[in-house]
This record gives C-alpha cells, sequence and structure tokens, in this order.
C-alpha cells in the first residue's frame, strides 16, 4: 500500500524523468545503490559553497537542499524526507553556513570533486561488471550524471535506491514504463559499434527486456515491411549488425539457468544479451564452466554464437560448437526451440553459427563441464626454442598462445594444463587488484598506441616496453575460467584486427609458413618506416569446427593467426591486407567473421570457395526457416550469395 496517500501519485512529469534517467544508467540495483553517498557527498559540498550566501535566517545552501528536497514531493516525498534526515545532522553539527566556514572552499571542494571523478571513473573499472546500455542511454547517462550538480542529486538518488528495495511499487512500474517508453522503441537513432568501423541510423530501433517485447518488436517491424537485424555489445568489427530498417538491441536480454535435467551433459540456459561475465558466474556457483571461451568478458553470448567467436584449447572447438539449442524469435514473431537431435544435422550445423540469418535469437543452450582446476605458466622463449619445440608443447597442452610484440625477439607464451593441485594466486577475472591494476595499464596501452600513431618509428621500442612491463614469467594455479579471461579492460583500448584462420598439417608446415609470411611482410615495411603493427601478433589454436560456415570447419587442427594495431594506425588496412593475402593462400584458410575482413581484395570470392560446400546447405536452411529474407543486411547477402554466379545472387 503506499505511503502519504493524501499526495499526489507522480504527477509530475520533469520528477519522474530524473529519476528515470538515473534508473536507466545502470541496470544493477547495487550500483544505482553505490551512487546514494556519491551524490549525498555532492549535495554536502555544493551546500557548502552555497551557504556561505547568507539569505537572512537560513542560507542559499540551507534553500539548495530544500528545494532538491521539496522536488520530490508530488512523486515520493519519502524519499525527500529521508534525505532531509540524512543532512540534517550535518546541518546541525556545521552551523548556519552548512561548515562553510569550517570546510573552507577546499574543504566544499574535496567533496564535490571525489564524487564527480568516482561517477566517472568507476564505470571504466568496473566495465566489465557494470551493464551499461551503451547506445540510446548515452544521453540518460550523461543526465544523470548532470544531475549531481543540481540540488535534486541527493534526493533523486535516494528516491531510486528506495524504489530497487521494493519501496512503492506502483512508481516503480511507472518508472519502468516511462524507461520503455523513452528507450524501449527509437526512430532515427544512430548507433555505432564499438571499434568504430561500422555505423548506421535504422528507420526503427528496439531494446526488449522480455521475450514477449522481443516478439512485438519483430512483429511490429515485419508489420512496417522492414527488415531485422539483432546487436549485442558491437564488439563485432564486421558489418553484420548494420541496417537502414529495423535493429534490435539485446542487452537487456540477461537472464541465465542451469538445465541439469540430463545428469549425463550438463547445460546452460542464456538469453544472448548475457555477458560473459554473468554466464561464467552463474556456472561457477553450480560448478561448471564452459571448455573454452573468448578473454573479454564484456562481450555477449548471442554475438559470440552467431559469429563463431572462439578462445583457444588443442581439443577444443568455436563456442558455436558448445550449442546444444536455440530458441529462435521467427518472422512470425513466435518462438521455435531448434534443437540437437530433434532437428537435423544441417539445420543446427546452420544455426549454430548464423550470422543472424534466420531469426532474432532470444536464447541458446550450451553444453558446459564439470569446473577444474589449471595450471597456467607464462614464460618468454625464443623464436627459435618455440617454433622447434611448438608441436609437443601444444599437444601436450589444454591451450597453448603465442603472443608477440614489436621491437622483440622471443615469444610471450602462455600454456594451461589440468591439475588436482589447489589454488594459489590471486584470482583475476575476480579480484579488485586485477580490477585496479588492468585499468591503469589499459589507459597506458592507449597513450603508447596514440604515441605510435604521431611517432611511429618508436614503436620498436615501445612495444619492448609494453613486452618488459607486461606479461611476467609466472606459474598459477587457478580455475579455467581465470586463465582464460587473463586480462580485464581490454576494451578500453580501440584496436583494429584482422584474423584468419587455417589448417594445420602433422608437422606444422602451414603455421611455419603463415609464421615466415608475418616476419618477411612485417620486416618489409618496417625497413620502409613503416609501423602497421603497434599492438601485438597472436595466436592460437582450436579443434574443428561442425558449422556449415565455420572458419575451423573441416577436419583437422586449425591455427588461428590475428594481428591487432591501435585504432587509427598509419598504414594498417594495407598492411593487414597484404599480410591476409599471404595467410589466405594456406589449406582451409578463411577470416573470422567478428573481425575485419571487408578490405581484402578478393574476399568475397574467396568465400565462396572456401565454403563452398557449406553455402548451399545454409542457404537451404534458411530456405525453410526464413524464405522472405527477414534478416538480412547488405553484407549477409554478399556473403550467402560468394559463391553463386552475379545472375543467380542478384535473384
Amino acid at each position: 500500500m503506499d505511503s502519504f496517500p493524501h499526495l499526489p501519485k507522480a504527477r509530475a512529469p520533469i520528477v519522474l524523468s530524473a529519476i528515470t534517467q538515473v534508473w536507466v544508467t545502470h541496470r544493477e540495483p547495487w550500483v544505482r545503490g553505490a551512487t546514494v553517498p556519491l551524490a549525498l557527498l555532492s549535495t554536502l559540498g555544493i551546500a557548502a559553497l552555497l551557504g556561505r550566501v547568507s539569505l537572512g535566517a537560513i542560507s542559499l545552501g540551507d534553500l539548495w537542499v530544500l528545494c532538491g528536497c521539496l522536488f520530490l514531493l508530488p512523486t515520493l516525498a519519502e524519499a525527500g524526507l529521508l534525505t532531509g534526515l540524512l543532512l540534517l545532522p550535518v546541518r546541525l553539527m556545521a552551523g548556519p553556513d552548512w561548515g562553510g566556514d569550517q570546510l573552507g572552499l577546499w574543504g566544499a571542494l574535496a567533496l564535490i570533486v571525489p564524487s564527480q571523478v568516482l561517477m566517472l571513473v568507476l564505470p571504466t573499472l568496473w566495465r566489465d561488471r557494470i551493464l551499461l546500455e551503451r547506445i540510446d542511454n548515452l544521453v540518460a547517462r550523461r543526465a544523470a550524471k548532470a544531475l549531481f550538480l543540481l540540488p535534486v542529486a541527493g534526493p533523486v538518488h535516494v528516491a531510486v535506491w528506495m524504489l530497487d528495495r521494493g519501496w512503492r511499487p506502483s512508481l516503480r512500474k511507472r518508472v519502468e514504463e516511462e524507461d520503455s517508453r523513452r528507450y524501449g522503441v527509437r526512430g532515427a537513432l544512430a548507433w555505432t559499434n564499438w571499434a568504430h568501423s561500422t555505423s548506421c541510423t535504422p528507420t526503427r530501433s528496439y531494446r526488449p527486456s522480455t521475450v514477449d517485447e522481443l516478439q512485438a518488436a519483430v512483429r511490429d517491424a515485419v508489420s512496417r515491411g522492414l527488415r531485422i537485424r539483432a546487436v549485442g555489445e558491437g564488439h563485432t568489427w564486421a558489418a553484420f549488425s548494420t541496417t537502414d530498417d529495423a535493429l534490435v538491441h539485446c542487452e537487456r536480454l540477461g537472464r541465465i539457468q542451469m538445465d541439469l535435467s540430463d545428469p549425463a551433459q550438463p547445460r546452460v540456459v542464456a538469453e544472448v544479451g548475457a555477458t560473459n561475465r554473468q554466464l561464467n558466474d552463474v556456472l561457477e556457483k553450480a560448478g561448471f564452466m564452459l571448455p573454452s571461451n573468448v578473454v573479454l568478458e564484456v562481450v555477449r553470448i548471442g554475438g559470440l554464437v552467431a559469429t563463431g567467436s572462439h578462445g583457444s584449447g588443442w581439443e577444443c572447438s568455436t563456442l558455436s560448437d558448445y550449442v546444444h539449442g536455440v530458441d529462435l524469435v521467427m518472422a512470425s514473431g513466435e518462438v521455435r526451440r531448434f534443437e540437437t537431435g530433434v532437428d537435423d544435422a544441417d539445420t543446427m550445423d546452420a544455426l549454430r553459427l548464423s550470422l543472424g540469418a534466420f531469426g532474432v535469437m532470444w536464447r541458446v543452450v550450451l553444453n558446459v563441464v564439470p569446473a577444474w582446476n589449471a595450471h597456467m605458466i607464462d614464460e618468454h622463449l625464443s623464436f627459435d626454442e618455440a617454433l622447434r619445440t611448438l608441436p609437443e608443447r601444444v599437444n601436450e597442452a589444454y591451450f597453448l598462445d603465442l603472443n608477440f610484440y614489436p621491437g622483440n625477439d622471443v615469444f610471450w607464451v602462455k600454456s594451461v594444463r589440468r591439475t588436482d593441485a589447489p589454488l594459489t594466486g590471486p584470482r583475476a577475472r575476480l579480484s579488485t587488484g586485477s580490477m585496479l591494476s588492468g585499468a591503469p595499464k589499459m589507459e597506458a596501452y592507449r597513450g603508447l598506441l596514440a604515441l605510435t600513431r604521431a611517432f611511429p618509428r618508436l614503436t620498436p621500442s615501445l612495444g619492448r616496453m609494453v613486452h618488459r612491463f607486461g606479461p611476467h614469467p609466472a606459474e598459477q594455479v587457478l580455475p579455467l575460467p581465470d586463465c582464460i579471461h587473463y586480462e580485464r579492460n581490454v576494451e578500453q583500448v580501440r584496436l583494429v584486427n584482422v584474423e584468419i584462420a587455417f589448417k594445420l598439417d602433422p608437422e606444422f608446415a602451414s603455421f611455419r609458413k603463415a609464421w615466415e609470411d608475418f616476419v618477411r611482410i612485417t620486416a618489409a615495411w618496417n625497413a620502409r618506416g613503416e609501423y602497421p603493427l603497434s599492438m601485438v601478433c597472436n595466436i592460437r589454436f582450436l579443434g574443428e569446427s561442425t558449422a556449415l560456415l565455420g572458419p575451423a570447419s573441416g577436419p583437422g587442427h586449425t591455427c588461428w593467426f590475428e594481428v591487432l594495431s591501435g585504432h587509427g594506425t598509419p598504414g594498417w588496412e594495407a598492411y593487414s591486407a597484404e599480410l591476409a593475402a599471404a595467410w589466405l593462400q594456406l589449406p582451409g584458410a578463411a577470416p573470422h567473421w567478428a573481425k575485419q575482413w571487408q578490405h581484402l581484395p578478393g574476399i568475397i570470392e574467396h568465400i565462396g570457395v572456401r565454403y563452398a560446400d557449406g553455402l548451399p546447405r545454409f542457404r537451404a536452411v534458411r530456405e525453410q526457416i526464413d524464405p522472405d529474407r527477414v534478416f538480412g543486411n547488405e553484407l549477409l547477402e554478399r556473403v550467402l550469395s560468394a559463391d553463386l554466379s552475379s545472375n543467380e545472387a542478384e535473384k
């Protein structure tokens, strides 16, 4: 039952708007709660400054706080009263000027500045733990930060804190409705991916938070004659999500639950907007894990699966290959479940790496395994030693990665083996220390990459510095997910990235050819005084994939060569195109769908040859599920017609 029934019930649109702005800034209630003391600190500091101006019986600081508390009177008077009660003892102890004389100017600023700085810094530090809505709520986040400089800062944040704890459910419902009205469906809303490599302005943008809203979004788009694409975190470099029609943002679809109905094969059911961090937290609590995964935890499950993203592991495969089932929202708006053992193999092998071609994914069912500890070894090896012992090392390890930084003559080698030994090291995935050290390190990387853009000849020296102060030789025993997600805050550094997968032969001759091509081409560019590789060359090894359009599809193990540079690095496109052209000559070579490859000359023709068997089967499945091609865009159509003649492609 609502308290203060004699007062108006949320009839002030400006008040409801202010509460909603704070509400949508972050999704987790604990984050919204953490902003309350910051807001109160800001309110106190500003009141102390204004308290030095006397208005007779009261000061300007009194008026500032009073206006903020009265602001909520038409909507949630309790929050205004609670704010007043929290600040009243300070007022009584501070005296008539809110402590202006005692605190002084610097004391007041010491209250204001930390609150403002923390509001800016905390989302960066906790990027992998805080679910930010990064697209259309950008305005809301800025507005919420601006509230800190207004008298309503304290009361409004207290109000949101109260709503999160079940106070005034009717008002909470109104805030959720206002959130949906403002940010659920938008027209002509510009979107840019994380890498700033692609952008679009859809006619209609949707942000569903439930499957019912997702179904309604699909039906609405189809009724308007719009084609539909979906996007999660936006970490895919390629333009698979761009559209002029309808774009569905999936980051609010983040529910996860375990499925232990089959004791022989545990599974997890995750909505596509769930992040890796959320998934790992749920799995760890239940005692399970994914056998392999990507390094980043901020990325979302739907995009990882749809693009065939991968981690590392000699006997592992891509994330798409762990898919047991998929729930799709079809063009009719109905939800249809596709499941291994129920639907035919081609259908599942098309859906597990779908590129968004069949419908909007709502949930995926992933096969998982019991959790175990891993012995992780970081070491520096010379090129000669690493290349000589690589086949043996790769076969012995659960996974092994090679990393080369410009200007160095050694690899940083990370290898992991299964162990029953107890944990020894700090948990990088969860520790506050790794968060506090990771964020400054990534900011330093950003600065170094900016230097290499301005002064390319510094690249080798800065590469040696990164190698020297970065990955130290060490041994630790950690849960496998901590070994996989060993680096936090990586997404702070905007990068360009080209990655090519190719098949390995037993003697690793294809690997040695790829490395020789890399050394030769990079050295030639460097000899001309150009340094387009400014970050790292990363090499991983994986098993085969059953996905029809999987870069690892086909028999045998797969090697993934990846080069990364800072965004805007001079000469990047020409260098990466030359490098990729050499790597694409290797057996079974194909680009990683999620990375940059659209600029590579002749790449569509190469895709047609590489997937000559998979593309016709993929199109046949699409013809059954989405014959009207509702779920497509220009890039997808180019890919799916890669093996056809120009006349057939037009049809």
